[in-house]
């Protein structure tokens, strides 16, 4: 049984409610989690908070390192403060961790055992992520944005392939579903417009 709070304290404990793991600050000093994921084949557990994702050694209960943005910044002189996860996920062959981040809805693919950052991809039409979910069955991505979905197909060596060349903003494709606005937004929009206009009349 595995269990997480907002502060990070992590507890797992066996079917005879005998704790077995306990992890306090998971993801940090005075941070809050915004999601975690763990990999039973690499004994390994990822929580995501304002500092990055931090990855721990279940049996050890060892921290193995700490993935961020702002440790892959372009500019080493002034990296870029890391944007809040709202999705962390190992991929299925375990060989990759996937983040979501909130700016952008940016995907970030991670080496996990090096923990080094392969590629990222910014959601198109996406200012910011809401939320994220992988459908692993499927093995698609989807982001919510503001007025939008937007869902990308993460086939791991296809995805690998697509990502390492240069100029991969025209091979991939996200599929995104937008937001259409109802009668009475679309009439609530039309009157807003007109006394609008009737304000600058006056001017």
């Amino acid at each position: 049984i595995f269990s997480i709070c907002n502060y990070g304290h992590v507890l797992v404990a066996d079917t005879f409610g005998n704790k077995t793991v306990s992890i306090m600050e998971s993801c940090g000093r005075n941070a809050i989690v915004t999601c975690a994921d763990l990999s039973l084949e690499l004994e390994q557990l990822a929580v995501a908070g304002q500092r990055g994702v931090h990855l721990w050694q279940n049996l050890s209960q060892g921290k193995f390192g700490v993935i961020s943005r702002n440790e892959a910044g372009t500019d080493g002189d002034n990296p870029r403060q890391s944007s809040p996860v709202v999705l962390v996920r190992y991929l299925a062959s375990m060989r990759w961790i996937l983040t979501v981040h909130k700016d952008d809805g940016e995907l970030c693919l991670w080496d996990a055992r090096s923990l080094e950052l392969h590629k990222c991809l910014k959601t198109e039409g996406c200012p910011y992520a809401t939320s994220a979910f992988l459908d692993s069955s499927r093995h698609t991505v989807f982001v919510f944005g503001p007025s939008c979905v937007a869902s990308l197909h993460l086939e791991e060596q296809a995805l690998q392939q697509v990502w390492n060349d240069k100029d991969d903003r025209k091979k991939v494709e996200w599929k995104t579903w937008s937001k259409q606005p109802t009668e009475t937004q679309a009439s609530s929009e039309r009157e807003r417009s007109k006394r609008a206009t009737v304000v600058t009349s006056w001017q």
